[in-house]
């Protein structure tokens, strides 16, 4: 990437975008999501041991099979969607110079692809949580040609405006 100083783009709770000569540096890691997930599955994981307890202690089966099923049920997707959140966070590198976007986890590169990969970049909603209702929060979304999607950005669409401007100059322009 060329040289030059760092033009700070978005920087808020859950992401930061930053801006060196022609490429973009994203960092959304979406921890705060994922901790939730880890803390649910747990939570599944103590009740169910917590049901075979209780039904070891005289309780009644059927309701602990029930209840344990229910348990173990919040654990497994609870895994399942920390895993796929996991998957599209991260730090990324949008090099147009050597027409690459990387993702990197630690500082450690995991994954490279070719920008002829891109199948596009779009703006969803996100109305999970995180800013009050008069501002949803929107993500700007990397998709590639494997299927993957990349979440490289969250705000509001005003917050979000210099990124979608640098991106648009680049040929990706986000659509949403």
């Amino acid at each position: 990437m060329q040289g030059g100083s760092l033009i700070t783009l978005l920087s808020n709770y859950a992401c930061s975008v930053a801006q060196r000569g022609t490429g973009l540096y994203f960092r959304c890691n979406g921890l705060g999501g994922l901790a939730l997930h880890v803390v649910w599955a747990l939570l599944g994981l103590v009740s169910v041991v917590a049901f075979f307890l209780l039904v070891r202690a005289g309780g009644d089966g059927d309701t602990g099979m029930v209840g344990g099923a229910m348990a173990l049920s919040l654990a497994f997707w609870s895994v399942y969607l920390g895993r796929q959140r996991w998957r599209r966070h991260g730090q990324f590198e949008l090099d147009p110079d050597r027409g690459t976007l990387r993702r990197f986890r630690a500082g450690r590169m995991v994954d490279e692809v070719p920008l002829a990969e891109v199948e596009g970049v779009g703006l969803v909603l996100d109305t999970s949580f995180g800013m009050p209702f008069r501002r949803i929060p929107t993500w700007i979304q990397f998709r590639l040609r494997n299927g993957a999607v990349y979440r490289v950005a969250k705000g509001t669409r005003l917050e979000l405006m210099p990124v979608c401007d640098a991106l648009s100059t680049m040929g990706f322009a986000p659509v949403g």
